[in-house]
């Protein structure tokens, strides 16, 4: 079970939508790589918003359109300052949620649209409520897919090339012992064109789903019995 009151807040930072996915323009057109980033977007925060073990979710970005579509899935959103910078921008966000009295963060990235509520939930368990931070690595194990701390500024935001390895050692730079977890559907991210096919293949959400088939790829159908806590069926 998820701790009984959630702790964990998500934390989504999105780029501003009309510069997202450049390294897939050999595969898809501008506009087509906006509508992914949007339905990406849509089915991370349906996930997160699903899951019983999130105390709430907050999406971090300077993109008015990001902003609003956030508002209308039910996120909250803080406004980005300064440089625009991913590690920047968490640090922003976790000063924000410690002045806020939010007793831990999970990062999680606007591309895992293959991410289920069920997988949140056991993430959340996992990290527990007392000081903690909590890893999941992308598919290749160099990059880092999730990050939970609690609290929420305990670890230094190091993603980039190989951040993997260099969250392992800052959270044992702290004093932590680091969890880490194999969460199928929070591997899979999406950056280049090989990717596509790989996020098809691991039953993406429905907004992902629906646009993959429309671009032409083969996605497999959705993945049961891997329903959040609250959607059990007894």
């Amino acid at each position: 079970m998820p701790p009984r009151y959630p702790t964990l807040w998500a934390v989504v930072p999105v780029k501003e939508i009309a510069r997202s996915k450049q390294r897939l323009s050999g595969a898809l057109f501008q506009d087509e790589r906006e509508r992914l980033v949007r339905a990406m977007l849509r089915d991370v925060l349906g996930a997160l918003r699903a899951s019983s073990g999130l105390a709430d979710v907050l999406v971090i970005t300077r993109d008015a359109e990001v902003g609003a579509l956030a508002k209308e899935c039910g996120a909250q959103v803080l406004a980005e300052r300064g440089a625009d910078d991913l590690n920047a921008a968490l640090r922003q966000a976790a000063a924000h949620l410690v002045e806020a009295g939010a007793p831990g963060l999970l990062v999680v990235p606007a591309d895992v649209p293959a991410v289920t509520a069920a997988e949140l939930s056991a993430l959340a368990e996992e990290h527990g409520a007392g000081r903690a931070i909590t890893l999941v690595a992308d598919r290749r194990g160099v990059g880092t897919n999730a990050l939970a701390a609690t609290p929420p500024d305990l670890c230094p935001f190091l993603f980039g090339e190989e951040s993997f390895e260099r969250h392992l050692q800052a959270a044992r730079s702290a004093g932590i012992e680091p969890k880490v977890m194999d969460a199928r559907g929070l591997r899979y991210d999406v950056d280049v064109e090989n990717d596509l096919d790989a996020i098809a293949m691991q039953s993406p959400g429905p907004e992902t789903s629906d646009l993959l088939r429309r671009f032409g790829r083969v996605v497999a159908p959705a993945r049961q019995n891997e329903l959040a806590p609250s959607e059990e069926r007894w």
